[in-house]
């Protein structure tokens, strides 16, 4: 049992130390939503420049393996941006217009890059649930926050998709903590060959 719990624990350190490079395009789609807001001019230059600083922020909290501050970070900008999102997605409604179509490429492009992350932030579920002994119910809600989140991010609602992640990364905090430090003390040595 202690080898396969070793085992298990090593597979997700090897993922955890993966995730700054299977976020980055994920963070770059938003920045590139964020550019293209501003040149459609439904956002101001000042207001791009600030967002674009957060998400340089969420980037470096991304390498140091920072999660959570990363996440908070990148959810201040989609809470801004969800009210032009709202805003341009309701105009098309009331028109009885499809959603431009590059803002649905955007969307689609958003979602498709978090794909690889959500899944292993759904093992992460699994394995927490396991060795901390989480409720089934607790354990259900958080794998459903994760698996709306694509669909969320595809149908442009950033502000909850974003949101819902940041809670499960947080109620997942002690497992990400010992993930991060076996990293930072050298108990996994990063091959990239794997």
């Amino acid at each position: 049992m202690a080898d396969i719990q070793n085992s298990q624990n090593q597979w997700l350190v090897e993922k955890y130390n993966k995730i700054p490079e299977m976020l980055k395009g994920f963070f770059d789609n938003i920045l590139d939503l964020v550019c293209f807001l501003e040149s459609e001019g439904y956002i101001k230059e000042s207001t791009m420049t600030k967002w674009k600083e957060g998400i340089k922020q969420a980037l470096s909290y991304l390498e140091s393996h920072d999660l959570m501050t990363a996440f908070s970070e990148i959810y201040i900008v989609a809470k801004g941006m969800q009210r032009i999102l709202d805003r341009i997605i309701m105009n098309a409604y009331w028109n009885d217009q499809p959603i431009p179509d590059p803002l649905r490429k955007k969307f689609s492009e958003i979602a498709e890059s978090s794909r690889e992350f959500l899944s292993v932030l759904l093992d992460m579920i699994d394995y927490y649930a396991d060795t901390y002994r989480s409720p089934p119910i607790i354990q259900a809600s958080w794998s459903e926050k994760v698996n709306n989140a694509y669909f969320l991010l595809e149908h442009g609602d950033l502000e909850p998709a974003i949101g819902d992640i940041l809670v499960v990364i947080g109620d997942l905090r002690p497992l990400l903590d010992e993930l991060r430090n076996q990293i930072e003390n050298g108990q996994y040595i990063y091959n990239s060959n794997s």
